[in-house]
């Protein structure tokens, strides 16, 4: 009554979730910081608590620990995996007296087992981490123990439509019987943001503001709990089901967008839920119904192509084909051949990608699927122009525009790129403009961003190779500035080099230099040989123009190394590049063999070929003395 009466008296009160009590503000109290695991010197790790405490609790364990450059690595993995729990970071830091912190990470998969051991003198429930979770997962309700079992399906946070969709009772609109199987214990979807909001009250999940958008996600150590306790229900399967028909519903709707007015939120809806993509596909692989999985990864081919990782796309689709019961309708079939083709296309390994494009195209003629037999023309079209064989390349292209323009569709501009890019490489630049102007407005009419930039990339191409470089300049900035606002880094490094190349005509060595760094690191992101290939040579123009003829004539022999790992070196008459690469090349070469002798300049040649690609790369970024 006391206190009641009292104007100034404050009561200060720790819980795990709100008292809802008259008067009462709360403040949320968060994990400790934790640091960067690629950010492991001992003086960025000093900033953080987490590793502060560690330290602390180490040395009272073992008084001869210290934090050291050859531990910091695994210190860092230890307060990261272990989400900055205090109690958790503690009894780890306790197992130091019989483990290295080597081992200690190394063992974090099993954390329930190992974080075992805290002060005699402490609650029982903070003696060990399980202990504590059992504690406060005791005092949930049964709906919630539920919600909470089934969102450790989600891998990298979830949004609430993707709760109600994998957590609750029934059977989703639109999902296929064998991914729609009802979930055993009772909980309605009208009561998924009650029960959400209250694990978020409780801290047993975080909600974060997301581009606007309000995204959950559990601590790990929080969801390798609730993850054992879905693993002891009887409902495992049901929801890696449910998880795996809402993931690819996503994908497939996601799709068409990436190639529309809305492809920069749908390439981030998809980015943000990569995690979850990962995991349904890692699931769909389980199934007995194989082409779950080849739809799940076909539908994702353009997010690999434009933003990687084509390594991990290619894998995902090979997986998805080559199981031993992979029988999936030949339509399914035929579209991830395609996308395979596309992916390996997109990363420079076209003779890998030829059969794909080809089996592919196969199945559509057989089976009448116009649009299959359109993608799979395009895809071996561009393949045999980066190959040199223009002829065949056109016939496939031309062939595959008739087919497309009753169609229309995401790659009908990339037609008339290929188309345009033809023309150029023989000469015929008028004939090349009206090609790369139908290409513009097919993409400005479906307003494809990704195309728009990598037109601008190809006039301001054109523009340089009829010397117009006031008109080759103002396209690649355009082409610059779209690619970098949808994040096309394909674009981005056409424009990049092709502005690096405006420059040098105009004496702007140092702009044409920082263009040529940021296209190099564009292309060490992109893995892609014959974009490196590019680079490389617009570098060795640099070292050309700065007058380092045996350094530039390393970097084309690395150019060369890179072609011939795309396996596009043949009669080397470089019709497979760019044309204003293919022209500007030539010129700088023939400097380079009347400044240096023959002897010189095939021993400089030689001396960059063994390089690796990103040997390669820190070549090209090396600052050169003198």
């Amino acid at each position: 009554a006391a206190i009641h009466a009292s104007r100034e008296a404050r009561i200060l009160a720790s819980s795990r979730e709100a008292l809802g009590i008259a008067g009462e503000a709360t403040y949320h109290v968060p994990s400790l910081p934790i640091p960067n695991p690629s950010d492991v010197s001992i003086a960025a790790l000093g900033k953080y608590d987490s590793v502060r405490l560690f330290v602390e609790r180490a040395i009272a364990a073992k008084s001869s620990f210290t934090l050291t450059e050859s531990n910091a690595a695994s210190v860092a993995q230890i307060c990261y995996r272990l989400d900055g729990i205090p109690l958790a970071i503690e009894l780890a830091a306790a197992r130091i007296k019989a483990f290295t912190p080597e081992q200690v990470a190394s063992r974090l998969d099993d954390r329930f087992r190992l974080l075992t051991g805290g002060s005699r003198t402490a609650l029982p429930r903070q003696q060990t981490l399980r202990a504590l979770i059992d504690w406060s997962h005791g005092l949930l309700s049964e709906p919630e123990r539920i919600l909470l079992r089934r969102l450790s399906v989600f891998a990298g946070g979830w949004t609430l439509e993707a709760a109600e969709a994998v957590c609750a009772d029934g059977v989703g609109a639109g999902l296929a019987p064998a991914l729609g199987q009802p979930l055993g214990l009772p909980l309605p979807q009208t009561d998924v943001l009650d029960l959400l909001s209250r694990l978020v009250d409780k801290s047993l999940v975080v909600a974060e503001e997301e581009s606007g958008d309000t995204r959950y996600r559990m601590l790990e150590t929080i969801r390798q709990y609730a993850r054992e306790k879905l693993l002891e229900s009887d409902e495992t399967n049901a929801v890696r089901d449910r998880h795996l028909a809402h993931f690819l519903r996503l994908a497939e709707e996601a799709e068409p967008h990436l190639s529309g007015p809305a492809q920069a939120a749908w390439f981030a809806r998809l980015e943000w839920d990569y995690a979850n993509l990962r995991a349904a596909h890692e699931w769909s692989l389980q199934e007995q119904d194989a082409s779950h999985g080849m739809r799940l990864a076909a539908a994702l081919a353009t997010l690999w192509q434009v933003r990687g990782p084509g390594r991990e796309g290619v894998d995902w689709l090979v997986r998805a084909m080559s199981r031993p019961e992979a029988a999936a309708p030949a339509i399914v079939r035929a579209t991830a051949l395609q996308a395979t083709a596309r992916v390996l296309g997109s990363m420079g390994e076209l003779v890998q990608s030829m059969p794909y494009a080809e089996e592919s195209l196969a199945i559509s003629r057989a089976l009448d699927y116009r649009p299959g037999v359109a993608g799979a023309l395009l895809q071996l079209g561009v393949n045999a122009r980066w190959q040199g064989d223009l002829k065949r390349s056109k016939q496939l292209l031309e062939e595959g525009l008739a087919i497309r323009e009753g169609l229309m569709g995401a790659d009908f501009a990339l037609i008339y790129i290929m188309l345009g890019w033809i023309a150029a490489i023989e000469g015929d630049y008028d004939a090349g403009h009206i090609y790369l102007e139908q290409a513009m407005a097919v993409a400005q009419a479906a307003e494809d961003s990704h195309s728009v930039a990598f037109t601008f990339g190809q006039l301001g191409a054109l523009a340089f190779l009829q010397h117009e470089y006031d008109r080759a300049e103002a396209a690649f900035e355009q082409g610059l500035n779209a690619g970098r606002a949808v994040a096309h880094l394909s674009a981005m490094s056409l424009s990049s080099r092709g502005l690096a190349y405006v420059a040098l005509q105009r004496g702007q060595v140092e702009r044409a230099a920082s263009l040529c760094r940021e296209a190099l690191l564009i292309n060490r992101e992109r893995r892609d040989p014959l974009g490196l290939a590019a680079c490389l040579a617009t570098c060795a123009a640099l070292a050309v123009s700065r007058s380092q003829p045996e350094r530039a004539t390393r970097l084309y022999g690395s150019a060369a190394a890179r072609l011939a790992e795309a396996r596009l070196v043949g009669n080397g008459d470089g019709r497979h590049r760019y044309p204003h690469d293919q022209a500007e090349q030539e010129r700088h070469i023939a400097i380079l063999q009347s400044q240096l002798d023959e002897a010189t300049y095939n021993a400089a040649w030689e001396a960059g070929r063994p390089l690796t690609f990103d040997q390669a790369i820190d070549l090209a970024l090396e600052e050169p003395r003198g």
